[in-house]
Protein backbone atom coordinates (compact mmCIF):
# COMPACT_ATOMS: atom_id res chain seq x y z
CA UNK A 1 0.00 0.00 0.00
CA UNK A 2 1.08 3.59 -0.55
CA UNK A 3 2.88 5.09 2.41
CA UNK A 4 0.70 7.51 4.35
CA UNK A 5 3.13 10.35 5.06
CA UNK A 6 1.30 12.84 7.27
CA UNK A 7 -1.60 12.81 4.84
CA UNK A 8 -5.07 13.62 6.10
CA UNK A 9 -7.59 11.24 4.58
CA UNK A 10 -11.26 10.67 5.25
CA UNK A 11 -10.68 6.94 4.94
CA UNK A 12 -10.69 5.75 8.51
CA UNK A 13 -7.57 3.74 7.65
CA UNK A 14 -5.43 6.82 8.20
CA UNK A 15 -7.77 9.41 9.65
CA UNK A 16 -6.08 11.05 12.62
CA UNK A 17 -7.84 14.40 12.80
CA UNK A 18 -10.71 15.64 14.91
CA UNK A 19 -13.77 13.39 14.40
CA UNK A 20 -16.02 16.46 14.25
CA UNK A 21 -14.15 17.65 11.17
CA UNK A 22 -14.47 14.18 9.69
CA UNK A 23 -18.22 14.05 10.29
CA UNK A 24 -18.64 17.46 8.66
CA UNK A 25 -17.57 16.44 5.17
CA UNK A 26 -17.12 12.69 4.69
CA UNK A 27 -20.71 11.98 3.60
CA UNK A 28 -20.29 13.32 0.04
CA UNK A 29 -17.08 11.61 -1.00
CA UNK A 30 -18.45 8.31 -2.22
CA UNK A 31 -21.45 9.41 -4.26
CA UNK A 32 -22.19 6.92 -7.06
CA UNK A 33 -21.94 7.98 -10.69
CA UNK A 34 -25.10 9.54 -12.09
CA UNK A 35 -25.96 10.32 -15.69
CA UNK A 36 -29.65 11.11 -15.27
CA UNK A 37 -31.14 14.36 -16.49
CA UNK A 38 -30.93 17.00 -13.77
CA UNK A 39 -34.05 18.76 -12.53
CA UNK A 40 -34.36 22.24 -11.15
CA UNK A 41 -33.45 22.39 -7.44
CA UNK A 42 -36.52 24.35 -6.39
CA UNK A 43 -38.68 22.01 -8.47
CA UNK A 44 -37.25 18.97 -6.68
CA UNK A 45 -37.71 20.63 -3.31
CA UNK A 46 -41.31 21.39 -4.23
CA UNK A 47 -41.84 17.72 -5.05
CA UNK A 48 -40.50 16.77 -1.64
CA UNK A 49 -42.87 19.23 0.01
CA UNK A 50 -45.82 17.69 -1.84
CA UNK A 51 -44.84 14.32 -0.41
CA UNK A 52 -44.99 15.73 3.10
CA UNK A 53 -48.41 17.25 2.55
CA UNK A 54 -49.96 14.22 0.87
CA UNK A 55 -48.41 11.48 2.99
CA UNK A 56 -50.31 10.80 6.20
CA UNK A 57 -48.47 7.81 7.63
CA UNK A 58 -45.12 9.48 8.33
CA UNK A 59 -43.89 6.63 10.51
CA UNK A 60 -44.37 4.08 7.73
CA UNK A 61 -42.65 6.45 5.31
CA UNK A 62 -39.63 6.62 7.58
CA UNK A 63 -39.60 2.89 8.29
CA UNK A 64 -39.21 2.22 4.58
CA UNK A 65 -35.93 4.15 4.78
CA UNK A 66 -34.42 2.16 7.64
CA UNK A 67 -31.33 0.33 6.40
CA UNK A 68 -31.35 -3.36 7.31
CA UNK A 69 -28.60 -5.98 7.58
CA UNK A 70 -26.12 -3.74 9.39
CA UNK A 71 -22.79 -5.60 9.45
CA UNK A 72 -20.76 -6.36 12.53
CA UNK A 73 -17.27 -4.83 12.60
CA UNK A 74 -14.33 -7.19 12.82
CA UNK A 75 -12.88 -6.93 16.32
CA UNK A 76 -9.09 -6.74 16.58
CA UNK A 77 -7.19 -7.61 19.73
CA UNK A 78 -4.01 -5.78 18.79
CA UNK A 79 -1.68 -8.76 18.48
CA UNK A 80 -2.82 -9.93 15.04
CA UNK A 81 0.55 -9.25 13.41
CA UNK A 82 2.05 -11.98 15.63
CA UNK A 83 -0.91 -14.37 15.88
CA UNK A 84 -2.69 -14.33 12.50
CA UNK A 85 -2.15 -17.44 10.43
CA UNK A 86 -1.93 -17.28 6.66
CA UNK A 87 0.41 -16.42 3.81
CA UNK A 88 2.73 -13.61 4.94
CA UNK A 89 3.84 -11.26 2.16
CA UNK A 90 6.85 -9.05 2.80
CA UNK A 91 7.39 -5.61 1.36
CA UNK A 92 10.46 -4.93 -0.75
CA UNK A 93 12.28 -3.59 2.34
CA UNK A 94 11.67 -6.83 4.24
CA UNK A 95 8.88 -5.55 6.48
CA UNK A 96 5.61 -7.45 6.80
CA UNK A 97 3.08 -6.01 4.38
CA UNK A 98 0.05 -8.29 4.06
CA UNK A 99 -1.29 -11.48 5.61
CA UNK A 100 -3.62 -13.48 3.35
CA UNK A 101 -6.13 -16.08 4.50
CA UNK A 102 -7.59 -18.05 1.60
CA UNK A 103 -10.89 -19.89 1.73
CA UNK A 104 -12.73 -21.79 -0.96
CA UNK A 105 -14.63 -18.85 -2.48
CA UNK A 106 -13.16 -15.77 -0.82
CA UNK A 107 -9.91 -14.49 0.63
CA UNK A 108 -9.11 -11.96 3.34
CA UNK A 109 -6.14 -9.61 3.03
CA UNK A 110 -4.87 -8.10 6.30
CA UNK A 111 -2.81 -4.95 5.61
CA UNK A 112 -0.11 -4.05 8.12
CA UNK A 113 0.63 -0.55 9.40
CA UNK A 114 4.24 -1.08 10.45
CA UNK A 115 4.68 2.42 11.85
CA UNK A 116 1.97 1.78 14.47
CA UNK A 117 2.42 -2.02 14.56
CA UNK A 118 -1.20 -2.85 13.80
CA UNK A 119 -3.64 -4.05 11.16
CA UNK A 120 -5.22 -0.99 9.57
CA UNK A 121 -7.37 -2.55 6.83
CA UNK A 122 -8.91 -5.88 5.85
CA UNK A 123 -10.13 -6.56 2.32
CA UNK A 124 -12.34 -9.54 1.55
CA UNK A 125 -12.25 -10.53 -2.13
CA UNK A 126 -14.03 -12.91 -4.43
CA UNK A 127 -11.43 -15.47 -5.49
CA UNK A 128 -12.94 -15.86 -8.95
CA UNK A 129 -13.25 -12.19 -9.96
CA UNK A 130 -10.70 -10.59 -7.63
CA UNK A 131 -13.27 -7.87 -6.85
CA UNK A 132 -13.65 -6.59 -3.28
CA UNK A 133 -16.76 -7.73 -1.43
CA UNK A 134 -16.10 -5.88 1.80
CA UNK A 135 -13.43 -3.73 3.43
CA UNK A 136 -12.90 -3.09 7.14
CA UNK A 137 -10.78 -0.04 7.92
CA UNK A 138 -9.56 0.88 11.39
CA UNK A 139 -8.63 4.33 12.64
CA UNK A 140 -5.98 5.21 15.17
CA UNK A 141 -7.47 5.12 18.67
CA UNK A 142 -8.83 8.59 19.52
CA UNK A 143 -9.61 9.44 23.14
CA UNK A 144 -9.40 5.68 23.81
CA UNK A 145 -12.17 5.01 21.26
CA UNK A 146 -11.41 2.81 18.26
CA UNK A 147 -13.13 3.81 15.02
CA UNK A 148 -13.94 1.39 12.22
CA UNK A 149 -15.57 1.65 8.80
CA UNK A 150 -17.12 -1.24 6.90
CA UNK A 151 -17.74 -0.82 3.17
CA UNK A 152 -19.75 -3.40 1.23
CA UNK A 153 -19.63 -3.77 -2.56
CA UNK A 154 -21.89 -5.30 -5.17
CA UNK A 155 -20.27 -8.54 -6.40
CA UNK A 156 -21.82 -7.99 -9.82
CA UNK A 157 -21.02 -4.32 -10.51
CA UNK A 158 -18.07 -3.81 -8.13
CA UNK A 159 -19.70 -0.61 -6.81
CA UNK A 160 -20.10 0.59 -3.24
CA UNK A 161 -23.58 -0.20 -1.93
CA UNK A 162 -23.30 0.31 1.83
CA UNK A 163 -21.00 2.10 4.26
CA UNK A 164 -21.17 1.68 8.05
CA UNK A 165 -19.28 3.66 10.69
CA UNK A 166 -18.52 2.38 14.18
CA UNK A 167 -17.05 3.92 17.30
CA UNK A 168 -15.67 1.49 19.85
CA UNK A 169 -17.72 -1.31 18.26
CA UNK A 170 -21.02 0.61 18.28
CA UNK A 171 -22.69 1.77 15.08
CA UNK A 172 -23.29 5.52 14.76
CA UNK A 173 -24.00 5.87 11.04
CA UNK A 174 -24.87 3.65 8.07
CA UNK A 175 -25.41 4.71 4.46
CA UNK A 176 -26.78 2.93 1.42
CA UNK A 177 -26.09 4.02 -2.16
CA UNK A 178 -27.76 3.65 -5.53
CA UNK A 179 -27.85 5.74 -8.70
CA UNK A 180 -30.82 7.82 -7.55
CA UNK A 181 -30.28 8.50 -3.88
CA UNK A 182 -28.19 8.11 -0.74
CA UNK A 183 -29.96 7.04 2.45
CA UNK A 184 -28.31 7.72 5.79
CA UNK A 185 -29.31 6.41 9.25
CA UNK A 186 -27.79 7.98 12.38
CA UNK A 187 -27.76 6.36 15.82
CA UNK A 188 -27.33 7.49 19.41
CA UNK A 189 -24.55 6.25 21.66
CA UNK A 190 -26.79 3.35 22.77
CA UNK A 191 -27.34 2.45 19.07
CA UNK A 192 -30.94 3.73 18.92
CA UNK A 193 -32.03 5.18 15.54
CA UNK A 194 -32.34 8.96 15.85
CA UNK A 195 -32.14 10.42 12.36
CA UNK A 196 -32.81 9.44 8.74
CA UNK A 197 -31.85 11.48 5.70
CA UNK A 198 -32.30 10.95 1.96
CA UNK A 199 -30.15 12.83 -0.56
CA UNK A 200 -31.29 13.12 -4.17
CA UNK A 201 -28.23 12.42 -6.32
CA UNK A 202 -29.59 14.46 -9.25
CA UNK A 203 -30.17 17.69 -7.34
CA UNK A 204 -28.41 17.35 -3.99
CA UNK A 205 -31.71 18.14 -2.24
CA UNK A 206 -32.26 16.47 1.13
CA UNK A 207 -35.20 15.24 3.16
CA UNK A 208 -34.57 14.52 6.84
CA UNK A 209 -36.60 12.63 9.45
CA UNK A 210 -35.98 13.19 13.16
CA UNK A 211 -36.93 10.12 15.21
CA UNK A 212 -37.97 10.26 18.88
CA UNK A 213 -37.09 7.77 21.61
CA UNK A 214 -40.15 5.66 20.76
CA UNK A 215 -39.14 5.29 17.13
CA UNK A 216 -41.74 7.72 15.79
CA UNK A 217 -41.18 10.63 13.41
CA UNK A 218 -41.21 13.96 15.28
CA UNK A 219 -39.99 16.30 12.54
CA UNK A 220 -39.47 16.27 8.77
CA UNK A 221 -37.21 18.81 7.08
CA UNK A 222 -36.53 19.38 3.40
CA UNK A 223 -33.67 21.54 2.15
CA UNK A 224 -31.84 22.31 -1.05
CA UNK A 225 -28.22 21.35 -1.76
CA UNK A 226 -26.88 24.66 -0.41
CA UNK A 227 -29.24 24.69 2.59
CA UNK A 228 -30.53 28.11 1.50
CA UNK A 229 -34.21 27.10 1.43
CA UNK A 230 -35.84 24.64 3.79
CA UNK A 231 -39.17 23.55 5.18
CA UNK A 232 -39.61 22.04 8.63
CA UNK A 233 -42.75 20.15 9.65
CA UNK A 234 -43.30 19.08 13.26
CA UNK A 235 -45.16 15.80 13.70
CA UNK A 236 -47.10 14.65 16.76
CA UNK A 237 -48.99 11.36 16.94
CA UNK A 238 -48.30 10.88 13.21
CA UNK A 239 -50.08 14.17 12.36
CA UNK A 240 -48.79 17.55 11.22
CA UNK A 241 -48.61 19.95 14.17
CA UNK A 242 -46.71 22.91 12.67
CA UNK A 243 -44.90 23.82 9.46
CA UNK A 244 -42.26 26.50 9.04
CA UNK A 245 -40.56 27.60 5.83
CA UNK A 246 -37.14 29.21 5.80
CA UNK A 247 -35.42 31.16 3.07
CA UNK A 248 -31.91 32.50 3.48
CA UNK A 249 -31.49 36.08 2.36
CA UNK A 250 -28.14 37.61 1.34
CA UNK A 251 -26.39 39.62 4.04
CA UNK A 252 -23.76 42.32 3.79
CA UNK A 253 -20.36 40.81 3.12
CA UNK A 254 -18.05 42.82 5.36
CA UNK A 255 -15.33 40.18 5.07
CA UNK A 256 -14.44 40.69 1.42
CA UNK A 257 -14.31 36.91 0.93
CA UNK A 258 -16.33 35.39 -1.92
CA UNK A 259 -16.38 32.02 -3.72
CA UNK A 260 -14.29 33.64 -6.45
CA UNK A 261 -11.45 34.91 -4.28
CA UNK A 262 -11.04 32.36 -1.47
CA UNK A 263 -7.40 31.56 -0.85
CA UNK A 264 -7.95 27.79 -0.87
CA UNK A 265 -7.93 26.57 -4.46
CA UNK A 266 -8.38 22.92 -5.49
CA UNK A 267 -5.47 20.90 -6.80
CA UNK A 268 -5.63 19.96 -10.44
CA UNK A 269 -7.21 16.54 -10.85
CA UNK A 270 -4.76 13.79 -11.84
CA UNK A 271 -6.27 11.13 -14.06
CA UNK A 272 -5.40 7.61 -12.99
CA UNK A 273 -2.72 6.36 -15.41
CA UNK A 274 -2.48 2.84 -16.78
CA UNK A 275 0.26 1.16 -14.76
CA UNK A 276 1.27 -1.12 -17.64
CA UNK A 277 2.32 1.94 -19.66
CA UNK A 278 4.77 3.19 -17.03
CA UNK A 279 8.47 2.40 -17.46
CA UNK A 280 10.87 2.68 -14.54
CA UNK A 281 12.60 0.89 -11.68
CA UNK A 282 10.32 -1.87 -10.43
CA UNK A 283 10.22 -3.33 -6.93
CA UNK A 284 8.43 -6.53 -5.97
CA UNK A 285 6.99 -8.08 -2.84
CA UNK A 286 8.05 -11.47 -1.58
CA UNK A 287 5.32 -13.15 -3.63
CA UNK A 288 6.69 -11.44 -6.78
CA UNK A 289 3.69 -9.09 -7.04
CA UNK A 290 4.57 -5.59 -8.21
CA UNK A 291 4.91 -3.19 -5.28
CA UNK A 292 6.07 0.03 -6.97
CA UNK A 293 7.57 1.66 -10.02
CA UNK A 294 9.95 4.63 -9.68
CA UNK A 295 10.50 7.04 -12.55
CA UNK A 296 13.48 9.41 -12.17
CA UNK A 297 14.21 12.69 -13.94
CA UNK A 298 17.29 14.35 -12.47
CA UNK A 299 16.56 15.37 -8.88
CA UNK A 300 12.86 14.61 -9.35
CA UNK A 301 11.20 11.24 -9.10
CA UNK A 302 7.71 9.78 -9.14
CA UNK A 303 6.74 6.58 -7.34
CA UNK A 304 3.70 4.57 -8.42
CA UNK A 305 2.35 2.16 -5.79
CA UNK A 306 0.21 -0.86 -6.64
CA UNK A 307 -1.90 -3.33 -4.68
CA UNK A 308 -1.67 -7.12 -4.80
CA UNK A 309 -3.81 -7.22 -7.93
CA UNK A 310 -1.56 -4.80 -9.79
CA UNK A 311 -4.00 -1.89 -9.51
CA UNK A 312 -2.57 1.58 -9.02
CA UNK A 313 -3.47 2.82 -5.54
CA UNK A 314 -1.26 5.89 -5.18
CA UNK A 315 1.41 8.19 -6.57
CA UNK A 316 4.12 10.11 -4.71
CA UNK A 317 6.10 13.01 -6.18
CA UNK A 318 9.58 13.86 -4.84
CA UNK A 319 12.03 16.70 -5.37
CA UNK A 320 15.52 15.87 -4.06
CA UNK A 321 13.99 13.09 -1.94
CA UNK A 322 11.49 15.52 -0.40
CA UNK A 323 7.84 14.56 -0.78
CA UNK A 324 5.97 17.39 -2.52
CA UNK A 325 2.68 15.77 -3.54
CA UNK A 326 0.80 12.51 -3.13
CA UNK A 327 -2.29 11.01 -4.75
CA UNK A 328 -4.56 8.29 -3.35
CA UNK A 329 -6.96 6.35 -5.56
CA UNK A 330 -9.50 4.85 -3.19
CA UNK A 331 -11.19 1.50 -3.61
CA UNK A 332 -14.56 3.30 -3.72
CA UNK A 333 -13.62 5.24 -6.87
CA UNK A 334 -12.98 8.55 -5.13
CA UNK A 335 -9.50 10.09 -4.88
CA UNK A 336 -7.59 12.77 -3.03
CA UNK A 337 -4.49 14.82 -3.74
CA UNK A 338 -2.25 16.21 -0.99
CA UNK A 339 0.20 19.00 -1.73
CA UNK A 340 2.94 19.69 0.82
CA UNK A 341 3.09 23.45 0.40
CA UNK A 342 6.05 24.01 2.73
CA UNK A 343 7.63 22.35 5.75
CA UNK A 344 4.51 23.02 7.83
CA UNK A 345 1.36 23.04 5.70
CA UNK A 346 -0.40 20.36 3.66
CA UNK A 347 -3.45 20.95 1.45
CA UNK A 348 -5.69 18.03 0.49
CA UNK A 349 -8.32 18.15 -2.25
CA UNK A 350 -10.99 15.44 -2.21
CA UNK A 351 -12.69 14.32 -5.43
CA UNK A 352 -15.81 12.16 -5.48
CA UNK A 353 -16.45 9.19 -7.75
CA UNK A 354 -17.33 11.55 -10.60
CA UNK A 355 -13.97 13.36 -10.24
CA UNK A 356 -15.71 16.48 -8.91
CA UNK A 357 -14.20 18.54 -6.09
CA UNK A 358 -16.10 18.00 -2.84
CA UNK A 359 -13.78 19.33 -0.19
CA UNK A 360 -10.46 21.12 0.31
CA UNK A 361 -8.69 21.26 3.64
CA UNK A 362 -5.48 22.89 4.87
CA UNK A 363 -3.77 21.35 7.88
CA UNK A 364 -0.63 21.74 9.91
CA UNK A 365 1.40 18.95 8.36
CA UNK A 366 3.01 17.87 11.62
CA UNK A 367 0.35 18.34 14.27
CA UNK A 368 -2.68 17.66 12.05
CA UNK A 369 -4.29 20.87 13.35
CA UNK A 370 -7.10 22.22 11.17
CA UNK A 371 -6.48 25.60 9.54
CA UNK A 372 -8.85 26.18 6.59
CA UNK A 373 -11.48 24.36 4.53
CA UNK A 374 -13.77 24.83 1.53
CA UNK A 375 -16.86 22.65 1.03
CA UNK A 376 -18.57 22.30 -2.37
CA UNK A 377 -21.82 20.81 -3.64
CA UNK A 378 -21.67 17.27 -5.02
CA UNK A 379 -21.43 18.47 -8.62
CA UNK A 380 -18.54 20.77 -7.72
CA UNK A 381 -20.35 23.83 -9.10
CA UNK A 382 -21.02 25.81 -5.94
CA UNK A 383 -19.08 26.66 -2.82
CA UNK A 384 -21.26 25.81 0.17
CA UNK A 385 -18.99 27.04 2.96
CA UNK A 386 -15.55 28.39 3.76
CA UNK A 387 -13.87 28.20 7.15
CA UNK A 388 -10.68 29.89 8.33
CA UNK A 389 -9.69 28.86 11.83
CA UNK A 390 -6.89 31.43 12.09
CA UNK A 391 -8.14 34.53 10.32
CA UNK A 392 -5.89 37.39 11.52
CA UNK A 393 -8.83 39.81 11.85
CA UNK A 394 -11.82 37.63 12.78
CA UNK A 395 -10.32 34.57 14.46
CA UNK A 396 -12.39 31.47 13.70
CA UNK A 397 -14.38 32.52 10.62
CA UNK A 398 -17.14 30.42 9.05
CA UNK A 399 -19.00 31.67 5.95
CA UNK A 400 -21.86 30.16 3.90
CA UNK A 401 -22.88 31.16 0.37
CA UNK A 402 -25.84 30.67 -1.98
CA UNK A 403 -25.67 29.61 -5.64
CA UNK A 404 -25.39 33.27 -6.69
CA UNK A 405 -22.25 33.60 -4.55
CA UNK A 406 -24.00 35.81 -2.01
CA UNK A 407 -23.03 35.54 1.65
CA UNK A 408 -26.00 34.15 3.60
CA UNK A 409 -24.44 33.27 6.95
CA UNK A 410 -21.36 34.29 8.91
CA UNK A 411 -19.87 33.29 12.25
CA UNK A 412 -16.65 34.55 13.78
CA UNK A 413 -15.01 34.38 17.16
CA UNK A 414 -11.70 35.01 18.85
CA UNK A 415 -10.40 33.23 21.91
CA UNK A 416 -7.14 32.58 23.69
CA UNK A 417 -5.96 29.63 25.75
CA UNK A 418 -3.99 29.96 28.97
CA UNK A 419 -2.31 26.83 30.30
CA UNK A 420 -1.09 26.78 33.91
CA UNK A 421 1.02 23.93 35.19
CA UNK A 422 1.32 23.06 38.86
CA UNK A 423 1.16 26.05 41.23
CA UNK A 424 2.26 28.63 38.65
Amino acid sequence: MINKINSFSVNSTNFQGNPSIFDKFQKNLYQPANNSEQTNGSEALSNYNKVIVNKKDFNSEAKNLIISDIPKPITLKGDEIETLEGEKILNNDGTLGIIIQKNEKTSKEYYVDNENHRIDQIIERDNKTGNPLRTDSFGISYNKLQSATVREFSPDTNTLIKETYFSDGKVFNVKSFDNDKEISNDFTRNEKLSYISVTDNKTGDIIEYSIDDNGNVEEITTKDALYTNSKSTKIKDNKIEETREYKSEPIENIYGITPDNIDLKPSEFIEKPEISNIEGEKKFRSDNSLESITVKDGDKKIQYHTDLKGNLEGIEYYDKDKLTKSVEYNITGSSNITEYLDDKHAKTTYFNKNNKVNFIILLDNKSGEFIKSAHYTDDGKYLKSYEDNKNPKYGNLYLKFDKNKNLISAENSKSTVKITKGDE
